[in-house]
């Protein structure tokens, strides 16, 4: 996924067919040179909706799956690219998730600390109230 309004990508034509280049294929390109039985293929969304061209496909498949079911293609393709969208978002949370779990964070928000300190310090004033004797 990219922005077609972000600085990198105000000048270029086609923001996710330049992603998908340069940082895509750049990176894992090499790790599919030697293999025969997989070819690697990039789908980038742009924010505004457009595809990149190896994208494509998904276009192809829903039009002979809306055909095939007998249904109108633009409200099939609708529903489909918001399936997608969903399975899309809810496997980024699922790895982010996975990513994360058992992780320590160093950061805390400000009033993450200011709470933290004013608990401490209630502790420490209840324990000291608790081992002084009560005047009579």
């Amino acid at each position: 996924m990219t922005s077609s309004v972000n600085a990198s990508n105000v000048e270029s034509k086609s923001p996710c067919e330049a992603y998908a280049q340069y940082r895509k294929h750049a990176k894992y390109d090499k790790d599919f040179k030697e293999c025969d039985s997989h070819i690697f293929g990039t789908v980038v969304w742009e924010t505004c909706g457009a595809i990149n061209s190896e994208g494509e496909a998904y276009r192809q498949l829903m039009r002979f799956a809306s055909v095939r079911q007998g249904r109108e293609h633009s409200s099939y393709c609708g529903r489909m690219w918001s399936r997608i969208s969903c399975i899309l978002q809810r496997e980024v949370a699922r790895e982010i998730e996975l990513r994360t779990k058992d992780q320590k964070y160093q950061y805390k928000p400000e009033e993450a600390e200011e709470d933290e300190e004013a608990e401490e310090e209630e502790e420490e004033s209840e324990k000291g109230n608790k081992s002084r004797p009560l005047k009579r």
